[in-house]
């Protein structure tokens, strides 16, 4: 009778290791995905509160004063940074934020625009406020096309909040900037 001698294996075939690989990629891809999607929310939510700040301080700040007050928007912008209302570097999570006087369309409205925001931001942040235009005094939403780049949608005003899905759609067309319009009264 002949022996039978068995051969050990050491280490792993080229198969077990793809297989081992491949589902080591797909663990660290769902982790990434889900990371990706809680920094996305974190921004929009620390910009609407950035949002809701500004709001506050500006209309606490203009209440009082003459419609002539704060003719120049870079004046505006310098008074907001000054009370608080924006950051001394302008900087939100997605870009830069502005506040600007907006009285030349009839009334005492300031805007807040925001640069850098993206299609999902605005669609959350733009719904956000119109569905509460009335606590914020939101008075009007423009949208700055990416087609076009200098051109706006004004997709709301007073007499549209909350804003429909059809005018919400066109988030989708953001060039990377909206302004939100506010009464200071």
């Amino acid at each position: 009778m002949e022996a039978v001698t068995h051969k050990t294996r050491r280490g792993f075939s080229l198969i077990e290791a793809a297989i081992v690989l491949a589902v080591v990629g797909a663990v660290i891809g769902g982790i990434w995905s889900a990371a990706s999607a809680v920094r996305e929310n974190q921004k929009q939510s620390a910009t609407e509160e950035m949002i809701i700040l500004a709001v506050n301080k500006m209309r606490n700040i203009l209440k009082n004063v003459h419609d002539d007050t704060y003719p120049d928007s870079y004046i505006f912008d310098n008074v907001a940074v000054g009370v608080g209302a924006i950051p001394s570097n302008k900087l939100t999570p997605y870009g830069i934020i502005r506040i600007s006087n907006e009285s030349e369309y009839g009334g005492n409205d300031f805007a807040i625009s925001l640069s850098g925001i993206n299609k999902g931001a605005c669609y959350r942040i733009v719904k956000k406020f119109s569905d509460n235009a009335q606590n914020y005094s939101l008075s009007r939403v423009v949208i700055y096309n990416a087609d076009t780049g200098a051109g706006s949608s004004i997709i709301a005003d007073n007499s549209s909040f909350p804003i429909s899905q059809a005018n919400l759609d066109k988030c989708q067309d953001v060039g990377g900037r909206i302004a939100l319009q506010f009464n200071w009264n």
